[in-house]
């Protein structure tokens, strides 16, 4: 059976053998472990839940949810997930599938299962090795492949279902029930205001150190990081498409170029008319020269 301690043993164990912080290697790979194990106390953290790790972005953090007569192992986890309208998901039945479901690419898309638009495209990303992915990711699931000695674990939505079914109504939604509608409603507008601007900034940022760290081991990680923040932003509503729309306007033409041809794809009207823009000014400049 696996154990928490197991996580952090091995995340001290590559330490000592490769130097760095003990974080690292699980950081690397998409997942922060929160150590020691402690609830985090966002207004929607289930209140029968201890946080064992998180994400890093968007506040989303997963945890034990607490059961009579099962130990901790083998209690469910939950994914918090503070940005969404949906907060909180059992996405594994123990600590060990849980860990299963990154056996492939790590834990960094994880949120998708709440933001992904496409649940095939979530369950096939999920399914195998990523194409391009960094040598440096690689060896670092490979390390934990083999100390943890875990099996992949499919991510299907219909397992989701299955297990929302099964644990879903022993869910305690955190603290929203000492808040009033109201309140409730005013906190998470504003939570999801910071966490979208934060995802804003985060796109941008990839976007512009991608050219920088073309070619590069680097360049694949920012790719996803791009692909994550954008699919936020794009399944945001009104909140995330006045975002959107700033990043077309925006003064670097390589942040523009990539926000435009990605809502082109999902069929934004507005990219063609940027594209066609763009295209028109490199024409104009060429024709000077």
């Amino acid at each position: 059976m696996l154990k928490l301690q197991d996580l952090w043993k091995l995340s001290d164990r590559f330490a000592a053998e490769h130097g760095g912080n003990p974080a690292d290697l699980f950081a690397e790979c998409g997942l922060r472990l929160q150590r020691p194990a402690r609830r985090w106390k966002y207004f929607c953290t289930p209140r029968n839940s201890i946080t064992i790790a998180d994400l890093g972005v968007d506040g989303t953090h997963f945890g034990f949810l607490k059961l009579k007569n099962l130990s901790r192992e083998l209690q469910p986890i939950v994914m918090t997930v503070p940005a969404n309208n949906k907060h909180n998901y059992v996405i594994a039945q123990s600590l060990e599938e849980f860990i299963g479901l990154g056996y492939h690419v790590g834990w960094l898309s994880l949120d998708q299962i709440a933001f992904g638009p496409n649940k095939s495209k979530v369950e096939a990303d999920f399914a195998r090795r990523a194409k391009n992915s960094s040598p440096k990711l690689e060896i670092m699931l490979a390390y934990i492949r083999t100390g943890l000695k875990v099996r992949h674990a499919p991510l299907s939505f219909a397992r989701l279902a299955d297990l929302d079914k099964r644990f879903g109504k022993f869910v305690d939604d955190g603290d929203e029930k000492d808040q009033t509608k109201k309140e409730k409603t005013a906190q998470a507008s504003f939570l999801n205001r910071a966490e979208l601007t934060k995802v804003f900034q985060t796109f941008r940022d990839a976007v512009i150190e991608k050219e920088t760290f073309r070619g590069s081991r680097r360049d694949h990680r920012l790719h996803r990081t791009m692909g994550t923040a954008y699919h936020r932003l794009r399944s945001s509503g009104e909140a995330g498409g006045v975002l959107l729309s700033k990043l077309l306007s925006d003064r670097s033409p390589k942040v523009r170029s990539w926000v435009a041809t990605a809502l082109l794809v999902d069929g934004d009207p507005m990219a063609r008319d940027v594209l066609e823009e763009m295209k028109d000014d490199i024409g104009g400049r060429e024709g000077s020269t």
